[in-house]
């Protein structure tokens, strides 16, 4: 059904076609669908996209197809994803691993990478300065979690504060 919807010689895919109208439709044809049932088969065709195989695919191909130096961001931009395309709704995949069984990286072990995957979504959310700037601190240089406490505590910025505290109510991150 979706050839005869696109007809032979068709130069759009059925996501345009969904979102322009049917332009190759026989004459006295019509199809309209409502918005929900638009965003539903949109949705449908991109989540059908977005496998952690057809990931991987355009990872290894990405810097030969654009011309662009293949990092998140970029890849992100170029394709239109945000996070949670990339990272999966359950958590399941990371940029880094997708790169690696893509073969554009050594592979690695990190005995943590499973709970670290499924709990990154999570950080998804963080638009915080300083609560970003404090799990910076924590995570890239190495401080432990108290030390950077102890800092953030002991800052006259009330602002400050409230990053410890937002961190605090958050606790999951503790468990790492």
């Amino acid at each position: 059904m979706l050839t005869w919807l696109r007809g032979p010689c068709q130069k759009h895919s059925v996501e345009y076609s969904i979102n322009n109208g049917f332009l190759n439709l026989p004459k006295g044809y019509y199809i309209h669908l409502e918005k929900q049932a638009k965003e539903y088969i949109l949705r449908n065709i991109k989540d059908a996209r977005l496998t952690k195989t057809s990931l991987i695919s355009k990872i290894e191909y990405f810097e030969a197809d654009t011309d662009k130096k293949l990092t998140l961001a970029n890849f992100m931009e170029h394709y239109g994803y945000s996070l949670n395309d990339v990272y999966g709704k359950n958590g399941d995949r990371s940029f880094s691993r997708m790169k690696a069984e893509a073969g554009l990286m050594e592979s690695f072990d990190n005995r943590d990478e499973e709970v670290i995957t499924k709990r990154f979504k999570n950080l998804f959310h963080m638009n915080s300065r300083e609560f970003i700037e404090f799990a910076t601190r924590v995570l890239a240089l190495g401080e432990s979690i108290k030390a950077a406490f102890s800092y953030f505590e002991e800052s006259k910025k009330p602002s400050f504060r409230e990053g410890v505290k937002y961190f605090r109510e958050r606790s999951w991150m503790l468990s790492l």
